[in-house]
């Protein structure tokens, strides 16, 4: 009699099981016909994510390269500025130089009408002082004789 009780409990509970089964997958189609709209917009949104992420991407990428040639120009163009500032101080220096040799220049050429004069004087001096020698030397030859 217990093996009859359980056998009819059995199929009882396996009847009970297959009606709990259907209301499971009726309720499971149910609920997929309910969400399968959110899950359609979440694949499209899911797709123009990845859309979206590819195209910051690039454009990253472009920012990044875009940026690395400012930096090396902004490098380049430091280089430049001292360069420059170098030869700005260069010819300011050779500025004065100049002004200090034109200075000079003036300086010696105003002198130098003093100076053929006393060249003009030394030269004469020194013929005199040449003939006075030969006179002597003449003088001291016939001494001699």
């Amino acid at each position: 009699m217990k093996i009859d009780e359980c056998n009819e409990l059995k199929a009882k509970l396996e009847d009970q099981l297959e009606e709990e089964q259907k209301r499971y997958d009726e309720a499971l189609v149910g609920l997929r016909a309910e969400t399968q709209e959110f899950t359609d917009q979440k694949e499209k949104l899911e797709t123009k994510l990845i859309e979206l992420q590819k195209d910051e991407n690039e454009k990253e990428a472009k920012y990044n390269v875009a940026k690395s040639e400012m930096d090396l120009m902004k490098s380049s163009e430091q280089k430049e500025t001292c360069k420059l500032e170098q030869l700005k101080q260069k010819a300011l220096t050779s500025k004065n130089q100049l002004k200090e040799k034109e200075t000079k220049l003036v300086e010696h050429t105003d002198k130098i009408p003093q100076l053929q004069q006393q060249v003009i004087h030394k030269y004469f001096f020194l013929i005199a002082i040449i003939q006075l020698i030969t006179n002597v030397n003449i003088i001291l030859a016939i001494m001699c004789i």
